[in-house]
C-alpha cells in the first residue's frame, strides 16, 4: 500500500499554524497580543481536507476515536501521510520513525529530530493526553502502567504509540475497503 501524496500547500498551511502556536507562546511570555488566530488558520486547513476524499476519509476515522479533536486529526493526516501504510508486523517502523521507539525517552537529547518529526511527536504527546483525560480504555491502559511503576512521561509515550498503531489499523483497514 502506498502512502498518501499530501498537497504542498496543505503541509505549508499546518507549517505556518505550528508557527503561529510557537508565536503565541512567546507573545503570552511576553506579555503581547498575538497577531495571528489558529481558530482561522484551522477551519480553513479543514475545509482544504473536506475537499480530498482520500484525507477527507482519513480525517472522518481519526475523529471517530474518542478523545481525538478536529485540531489533531487535522495535523497528524498532513504531517503523517504514512497511516496506513505499515502492516501489523511493521507498525513498530513507524513509531521509530517518528521517535516514539522505546529507547526515544532516553535518545531524545541526543538525536537531532528535524522540525517536522518534532510537531508529529508534540500532537501525538497531546492526543495521548487527551486520549487518557477522554477515553476509557486509554485511562485504564495509564493506570495499569502507574501501577506498574512507570513514571508520567513514559506512561504518555506508551499511550502515544498506542494511538499511533490504532491509527495507523483502523486507516489501513478503511483503504482495503
Amino acid at each position: 500500500m502506498t502512502q498518501y501524496q499530501i498537497p504542498g500547500y496543505l503541509r505549508a498551511k499546518v507549517a505556518l499554524i505550528f508557527q503561529v502556536t510557537k508565536t503565541r507562546y512567546i507573545a503570552r511570555a511576553t506579555h503581547k497580543e498575538s497577531l495571528f488566530d489558529t481558530e482561522v488558520l484551522f477551519s480553513e486547513l479543514i475545509d482544504s481536507i473536506k475537499l480530498h476524499s482520500v484525507l477527507r476519509r482519513r480525517y472522518q476515522t481519526l475523529l471517530n476515536i474518542k478523545g481525538i479533536g478536529k485540531r489533531t486529526a487535522s495535523k497528524l493526516i498532513i504531517l503523517l501521510p504514512q497511516l496506513g501504510t505499515k502492516s501489523e508486523q511493521d507498525r513498530s517502523q513507524l513509531c521509530s520513525y517518528v521517535g516514539l521507539d522505546a529507547r526515544s525517552s532516553k535518545m531524545s537529547n541526543k538525536k537531532k529530530h528535524s522540525e517536522r518529526l518534532k510537531n508529529i511527536r508534540f500532537t501525538l504527546f497531546h492526543a495521548a493526553i487527551s486520549l487518557i483525560q477522554n477515553n476509557s480504555s486509554y485511562r485504564d491502559y495509564a493506570k495499569a502502567r502507574f501501577e506498574n511503576g512507570d513514571k508520567t512521561h513514559t506512561v504518555v509515550l506508551s499511550c502515544a504509540r498506542k494511538f499511533l498503531y490504532q491509527a495507523n489499523a483502523e486507516i489501513r483497514k478503511l483503504e482495503m475497503i
